[in-house]
């Protein structure tokens, strides 16, 4: 990992540095699905993103990331006939924040792959109560935290020299845990996994 970092830090390097570039704003916003490990028991998560940054000869952007997914699921049970009763309640929204970068080797094709790298700070609130068949138990603490690593591959379609449209399929490595109680006991989520995802892309 710390090689990877240092490879993307000396891209942008160079291409900030070597001859003549043009850089200009850029923003995207998608939403889809994600299928994380702890949660694989679960319905898809629900995943959205906003990007904003610079991209520099239309070919090579960086900037912040802001991330939020969330999850709830409760389970019911009949009892008394027609009467019903919650017998487990799950709720999980997490909120990476992160730095990007994304290589658009052939921008001017109307249809065209971006690869995109992205890494920062992640935090989760994540409660359960009750008890059922898939074995999750109560966290010591509702509150999570941890490093977030994304990477993935976006098709665009251009709708113009500065917007495009585009579909998605990027994996998250986040490994989550909570603070150390006074016991030294802590708990851990493994929120890695797949992601669909659909948006949209302006440069400014």
């Amino acid at each position: 990992m710390n090689y990877l970092g240092r490879a993307l830090v000396c891209l942008v390097g160079i291409a900030c540095f070597a001859g003549p570039t043009s850089a200009e704003g850029l923003f995207s916003a998608k939403i889809g699905f994600a299928w994380p490990e702890a949660l694989a028991s679960s319905a898809p998560s629900g995943d959205a993103e906003l990007a904003y940054g610079n991209i520099i000869d239309r070919k090579l952007g960086y900037g912040m990331a802001a991330d939020f997914l969330w999850n709830t699921q409760s389970t019911t049970a009949s009892v008394a006939g027609d009467h019903f009763k919650t017998v487990s309640d799950q709720q999980a929204y997490m909120f990476p924040v992160m730095f990007f970068v994304q290589l658009d080797p052939m921008p001017d094709l109307m249809v065209h792959p971006v690869a995109h790298f992205d890494i920062g700070y992640n935090s989760m609130i994540f409660s359960y109560t009750g008890t059922d068949s898939t074995g999750t138990k109560t966290p010591l603490s509702p509150y999570f935290n941890g490093l977030i690593v994304k990477f993935g591959i976006d098709g665009l379609y251009n709708m113009g020299e500065r917007s495009a449209l585009y579909i998605g399929m990027e994996y998250q490595w986040a490994n989550m845990s909570t603070v150390s109680n006074s016991q030294g006991l802590f708990d851990k989520r493994d929120m890695s996994g797949l992601g669909l995802s659909a948006g949209f892309r302006v440069e400014m």
